[in-house]
């Protein structure tokens, strides 16, 4: 009850926490399957989808059932994350536990766990859920891996093949469990012989080979190479330009360190730390040469010391697949990453600790666990408060870090948000002193230049993006959209190809690009651009209403209704919908209907001058010719060079007789 208040004290003001604008769109907040919430066709995309180049299906399903259950309430999404940290801190407890036995070290390594600040970026994070429910399944696994020791049984032993798989579907970095499994069999489980001799443990359990462990895993083995392989493949698009391995190598090793620096002095922490091409060959070597001491020493230890040996090789191993060899965007590393990886360090810390405090009294023991609980609350609680929106957790990136490039854009993508454009492209031109080549600060430079009207400004930062990043389809679209807007049509729909070319599922460039093929003449294709855009994103307001008009004036009357019903229903507000959904009406005769549309569309936008003309049209088809002149003449207020609306008012007498 204690560690569940604690959680509740640090992580408890996330409930009137935000969203943030560095992923949380591409999940949450801006992906039309998971706004729908639990739909049969919403399970269907998550089982195939690939997103932020990764594929995640149970991540993604996890996203949906909160928009299900509480729509885009963003409180109610971060304790959902609070929630599942909290099931992972006990499922730790006790698995551990039932593995050592020892309830005091447990304990202590679960409230390291559940409130080390290192950790708030994996639970603040809505976007890092991955993290915390694909440790979920983790910690489920290494319980059943401990029940099926106690009792090898093929049930037990599926009942660790399912969690693994499932801990996959939700985070890939989870392939390394079977590397953690083979430590945990030498230590606690001690099912290992090593050198001839295993240690007696209690309960007893079979002592194996080396050989025959391996063997034992082959299953997961092959879940872990599986799932390795498609997220290579899927990340290939997020690898971009890497740095070379003369870089990235060295980086890798001072990784290691610095999170270990981080676990022990956990300040200046930050949402994104900037990779630093430069880094003196002095400090790879000294980071190389501390870890391979300390791994000297954790593994001469391995008799008398054992959780110092396996909690070491756990932190190593399980930040392999993340240490940046490979690299996977821009990031030098990454808090988040240390969320399962530090258990091993906490595992090794509080054993030894615990060793080495014994001839002390119980009160001072007592004393530093209390004093080092106490600043974990405090530090855990203090950077919590820093994720209350993009503002305040990439404000406090820039103050901790330096040349923070991502925290400029962030900051200045919130501040072009909240309608301050001016002070954006402040923020915007500081990200460009810190990269140069920083392909979406050009990007969104050009876009707050475009809205300020000095296009050629803007054109030249859309080539500067294009030139850092080939590949960059949103530079290529916004890009068209200027070149649409000034009058530009040919190449504004070259440019929405190129990044249709690049990415395929972009339903704006469809639907652009369809505006533009029906200026051409070109409907067929035009329609077949509306309705691709329509399957990636079914909320896409344009794409429905343009193909509606279109399928209208192809005379498919039924079908263009149906479409720019959808229009309406999407974004009721709009009052031009309202008015093309009665034009279609009325050409299928239903004036009455029709009527209702325009008398909608002007009680929303009472100065549309088309929406009265309108009204007046079916108001004459109905007989109704009185009130048929006072929107000719309302029509015409609004907007004298009307012709229709007064050649139909100049027919009107001869129609109805009136005067």
């Amino acid at each position: 009850m204690l560690l569940c208040a604690a959680v509740g004290v640090a992580y408890g003001q996330l409930w009137g926490a935000d969203f943030i604008n560095l992923d949380d769109p591409t999940y949450v907040t801006e992906n039309d399957w998971v706004r729908q919430g639990l739909t049969a066709g919403g399970v269907a995309w998550a089982l195939t989808a690939i997103v932020s180049a990764n594929w995640h299906p149970l991540t993604l399903l996890s996203h949906m059932l909160d928009v299900q259950l509480f729509g885009l309430n963003a409180g109610a999404h971060h304790l959902i994350s609070v929630a599942l940290h909290l099931v992972n801190t006990l499922l730790l407890f006790t698995v551990l536990r039932r593995m050592t036995a020892a309830t005091g070290r447990s304990a202590l390594v679960a409230f390291l766990f559940a409130l080390h600040p290192l950790h708030v970026e994996s639970v603040a994070w809505i976007s890092e859920r991955k993290d915390v429910l694909s440790t979920t399944f983790l910690f489920l696994a290494l319980g059943a891996y401990e029940a099926y020791t106690r009792r090898p049984t093929l049930g037990r032993y599926a009942a660790v093949v399912i969690a693994f798989a499932l801990g996959l579907m939700a985070k890939p970095m989870l392939v390394t469990l079977p590397f953690l499994l083979l430590l945990l069999d030498f230590w606690p489980l001690r099912r290992l012989r090593v050198g001839g001799t295993a240690v007696p443990q209690k309960p007893a359990r079979e002592i194996r080979s080396v050989g025959w462990l391996v063997l034992e895993k082959l299953p997961l083995i092959a879940l872990s190479v599986a799932s390795s392989a498609v997220t290579l493949i899927t990340q290939q698009g997020a690898m971009g330009v890497q740095n070379p391995l003369s870089v990235r190598v060295p980086n890798a090793l001072i990784a290691y360190v610095r999170y270990v620096r981080k676990m022990l002095w956990p300040v200046d922490l930050a949402v994104f730390y900037p990779y630093d091409p430069t880094i003196a060959p002095w400090t790879a070597l000294g980071a190389s040469l501390l870890l391979l001491a300390i791994s000297t020493v954790a593994v001469r230890a391995y008799r008398t010391r054992p959780a110092l040996t396996v909690g070491w090789l756990w932190y190593l191993g399980g930040l392999v697949p993340v240490i940046g060899i490979v690299q996977v965007g821009r990031h030098a590393l990454a808090d988040r990453y240390t969320y399962v990886p530090l258990v091993g360090l906490f595992i090794a810390i509080v054993w030894s600790a615990a060793d080495a405090l014994t001839p002390l009294r119980a009160g001072t023991r007592y004393a530093i666990v209390g004093a080092v609980a106490t600043v974990c609350l405090v530090a855990t609680t203090l950077q919590v408060s820093y994720w209350r929106n993009s503002a305040t957790v990439f404000a406090h990136a820039l103050a901790v870090t330096r040349g923070n490039y991502m925290a400029y854009l962030q900051v200045g993508a919130q501040l072009d948000a909240d309608g301050n454009p001016a002070e954006a492209a402040r923020y915007y031109t500081e990200a460009l002193r810190a990269k140069p080549d920083f392909a979406e600060a050009h990007n969104n430079l050009a876009l707050v230049l475009a809205k300020t009207g000095d296009h050629d400004a803007a054109l030249r930062h859309y080539d500067a993006a294009l030139r850092a990043d080939p590949t960059f389809a949103d530079a290529h679209y916004n890009r068209g959209l200027l070149l649409q807007q000034t009058g530009h049509p040919v190449e504004a729909a070259e440019e929405y190809r190129q990044a249709l070319a690049l990415k395929p599922s972009y339903p704006d460039a469809h639907s652009n690009l369809g505006m533009l093929l029906v200026i051409e003449g070109r409907d067929h294709e035009a329609e077949e651009h509306y309705r691709r855009a329509i399957v990636l994103k079914p909320s896409h307001v344009e794409a429905h209403s343009n193909l509606g008009n279109l399928l209208v004036r192809r005379g498919r009357l039924q079908e263009g209704v149906a479409q720019l019903v959808s229009a309406v229903r999407l974004e009721p507000d709009r009052a031009e919908l309202h008015n093309n959904l009665g034009i279609a009406l009325a050409a299928q005769g239903k004036h009455e209907e029709a009527m209702a549309e325009y008398a909608e569309a002007i009680r929303l936008a009472p100065q549309l001058a088309e929406a009265h003309h309108n009204m007046g049209n079916s108001l004459v088809e109905v007989g109704r010719f009185a009130e048929a002149a006072t929107q000719y003449r309302e029509a015409l207020r609004i907007n004298p060079a009307l012709r229709a609306a007064q050649q139909n008012l100049d027919t009107l007498p001869r129609m109805s007789g009136l005067p």
